[in-house]
């Protein structure tokens, strides 16, 4: 089944069409799902610049900067990461754990996603239902876009309103 016309993907999309930016996309836990759901939606190739899949600690470090894995600031690292090695307004990071083990003292369903927008840079950690290691990466996925369309929004209304 494709998302091709609904979701918090093609939300994301049109937010991005409607105020002319770009999107970049650094992941580990969903190890590119996010970039694939972002391209099923439509009008994505006019927003979307590029995504990155760092899973292993060193490739976090080496591509996008970023520290501690499975916390606050590495998330927040890659989403800052992303927006200056791909030039891009918007970014979004995930990184957490879907495996069956915990990891780093982090139980499954552990999700830390960042956001990047017109330089301001944000994260949440959120604790995902324990299902298997999809259901985690599906909602990583959608909380990340989520979570941008929101912000996106809300800074929308801050200019409408000055």
């Amino acid at each position: 089944m494709t998302q091709r016309s609904a979701g918090p993907a093609h939300r994301l999309v049109e937010l991005l069409t409607d105020r002319g930016q770009m999107i970049a996309i650094a992941q580990s836990l969903t190890g590119g799902l996010a970039s694939l759901r972002l391209t099923q939606a439509e009008g994505t190739g006019d927003v979307f610049v590029a995504g990155i899949v760092c899973y292993q600690s060193v490739a976090k470090h080496q591509l996008l900067s970023a520290g501690p894995v499975i916390s606050r600031q590495c998330a927040a690292e890659m989403a800052e990461g992303a927006a200056v090695r791909f030039d891009s307004d918007v970014a979004v990071a995930s990184t957490g754990v879907a495996d069956p083990d915990a990891q780093e003292h982090q139980p499954v369903g552990t999700v830390r996603i960042a956001w990047t927008i017109g330089g301001l840079t944000d994260a949440v950690c959120l604790h995902l239902p324990d299902g298997d290691a999809d259901q985690v990466r599906e909602h990583a996925a959608a909380a990340g876009f989520d979570l941008a369309s929101v912000v996106l929004e809300a800074t929308s209304e801050k200019a409408d309103a000055s």
